[in-house]
């Protein structure tokens, strides 16, 4: 529990560090500080996303969800509460991130307009790389459950496009 604790603060240091200093660079240009807000929440995104598309193939495949659908629970639910339960775990490690960043932002600009800007991005920046992993998790899910030929076809698909079979034997013969 302390290591994640300690883990967590170091998050929070090294997210406030890369604040300030981005944060001095607009003061000394006389720039915005929305761009800052902006990048530190697209890396927010970008690291939930990362994070997201290894944890997500568990909601649709595993032993446990295997266990929970011969209980009288809609199968539904069961995703639902994994979904949930993923989703307020990528919040913290986001929360983590973004508030250093918007305190330090509502400092330097002596302005309350980020904390204002950061509050729905505190909540947004978890859910949508991780709609798009579901996604892509339950795509995959799909796909792994077609026989080997067929997953083969698909992806041998996109390099075959505008490449006929013996196209080579016409321009090799001109």
């Amino acid at each position: 529990m302390s290591v994640m604790l300690l883990f967590g603060l170091l998050i929070m240091v090294v997210s406030g560090f890369i604040t300030i200093s981005f944060a001095e660079i607009c003061k000394m240009n006389n720039l915005s500080y929305e761009p800052v807000l902006i990048m530190i929440s697209g890396l927010a995104s970008m690291i939930t996303f990362t994070t997201s598309v290894f944890k997500v193939k568990s909601i649709f495949v595993g032993k446990d969800l295997e266990m929970l659908k011969s209980m009288p629970i809609k199968k539904s639910s069961i995703i639902g509460a994994k979904i949930t339960n993923l989703y307020i775990v990528e919040l913290i490690f986001s929360l983590l991130i973004l508030v250093p960043c918007i305190g330090v932002l509502a400092y330097f600009s002596k302005d309350l307009k980020y904390v204002w800007y950061g509050i729905p991005l505190m909540f947004l920046s978890p859910a949508v790389p991780l709609i798009i992993s579901i996604f892509i998790s339950y795509s995959l899910t799909d796909i792994l459950h077609l026989p080997k030929p067929v997953i083969l076809l698909i992806m041998a698909a996109p390099f075959s496009v505008g490449n006929p079979p013996y196209a080579h034997r016409n321009a090799l013969s001109n």
